[in-house]
């Protein structure tokens, strides 16, 4: 790594584990040489997570859910964790759950890590198309609505602190960067 110093894997130690991740509490030894622990949790068994910012025209498609660890409902772009080892198979069988359909195009984006100080994961973030916009979910377990908001709209909710989705505010960043979706003139 560039001759710079790391933190080492001494042990693994799982201790804890469910369908939906897995916990570790590793031995490792410091760029320093002293001994330590570090906790590391994989998710989905280490298959990367996906998350879509999904187009029809000039409106990107929002999905309602409640998070639990944070005990509310959010507004955010359909996301999940790694259905299978192919991130572009997760995504379109996320897209078909959540918004109802699958898009027109498909475009991988990015790979980002969410909290690399805890998790283990990877998460791909893709450009999905649609021609028409979709609102019933084939899964009720967990979206409990579909809204396609107006881009300059949903900038306007990003600044206003009403969407505080991290997958979602770092899709709309890499999609602007890209020039995906043009910076709204003001």
């Amino acid at each position: 790594m560039n001759g710079e110093p790391v933190i080492s894997r001494e042990a693994e130690r799982k201790v804890y584990e469910n369908a939906f991740v897995t916990v570790f509490d590793d031995d490792v030894r410091f760029a320093d040489g002293r001994p330590g622990r570090y906790v590391r949790i994989v998710e989905a068994g280490g298959k990367p997570g996906v998350a879509m910012l999904a187009v029809c025209g000039n409106a990107i498609a929002l999905v309602r859910t409640y998070r639990y660890t944070v005990q509310r409902f959010e507004w955010g772009i359909p996301r999940g964790f790694g259905q299978n080892v192919d991130p572009d198979n997760s995504a379109l069988a996320e897209l078909t759950e959540e918004l109802g359909a699958a898009p027109d195009r498909l475009e991988p984006v990015a790979v980002m890590s969410p909290n690399s100080g805890l998790l283990a994961t990877n998460v791909h973030l893709y450009f999905a198309q649609y021609s028409r916009m979709s609102t019933t979910p084939n899964d009720g377990r967990e979206v409990s609505v579909v809204r396609w908001i107006d881009w300059a709209l949903l900038l306007d909710e990003i600044a206003a602190g009403e969407i505080s989705d991290g997958f979602t505010l770092a899709a709309v960043g890499v999609a602007t960067s890209r020039g995906l979706l043009p910076l709204p003139r003001g």
